[in-house]
């Protein structure tokens, strides 16, 4: 094993399915692997996962894509933005160039599927402790939508459509509520629309909210 590798990797999950989180510290402590690792943390949302990575300085962070409260990639951003030094990989249940291309963007060290199996998540691990980034090269895929929007931005427009009020996405993201509407106001130009509902609709058309 690379001397680049600590022993026992100390590990955060991430996963707002607690099925999906136990089975995955199960697989990923296997006395079978070939890596020795140690779940140290678990977080079912973005913001718990910040929180946590900040506490307990795992050497490795797993996550899904798909989070509440903060999406995978912008919880990674807010990480990245403390530890560079932590390896980091996400979790997709699907093959999305957008995905990638965004967890790439927001710091990322790789990009795998759920559905791979055991073996090529452990290679995966250990591919991004060798410093070899581990994306999928996914270009047949539609390309990104056209839309372009800021960090903030898709924070506030993923808890609009997760039911947040003004008030609510301010405390979550520790910001006023007047930059909030803000947000909301440069959201609805961008999509060309005028009311909530038709903002969630045109943002999920546009894949948006993956």
């Amino acid at each position: 094993m690379p001397s680049q590798i600590p022993t026992p990797i100390r590990a955060l999950l991430v996963e707002d399915q607690q099925l999906v989180l136990d089975a995955l510290a199960l697989l990923l402590t296997s006395s079978a692997n070939q890596l020795l690792i140690e779940v140290v943390g678990k977080a079912s949302n973005g913001r718990e996962a910040v929180s946590m990575a900040s506490e307990l300085r795992p050497d490795l962070i797993v996550m899904d894509v798909a989070m509440p409260v903060m999406s995978g990639p912008d919880a990674v951003y807010e990480i990245r933005r403390r530890n560079d030094k932590v390896k980091i990989l996400m979790l997709s249940a699907h093959h999305s160039q957008q995905e990638i291309d965004t967890s790439r963007q927001s710091g990322a060290d790789g990009y795998a599927l759920k559905h791979g199996g055991r073996e090529a998540l452990l290679n995966d691990i250990e591919s991004i402790f060798n410093h070899q980034g581990v994306f999928p090269d996914n270009s047949a895929e539609a390309p990104l939508p056209s839309v372009q929007l800021t960090r903030r931005e898709r924070q506030v427009l993923k808890l609009l459509a997760e039911g947040y009020k003004n008030q609510g996405i301010a405390e979550l993201l520790f910001i006023s509520s007047r930059t909030v509407e803000k947000h909301r106001a440069s959201l609805t130009k961008k999509l060309g629309v005028s009311s909530l509902h038709q903002l969630i609709d045109a943002a999920r058309e546009s894949g948006l909210l993956q």
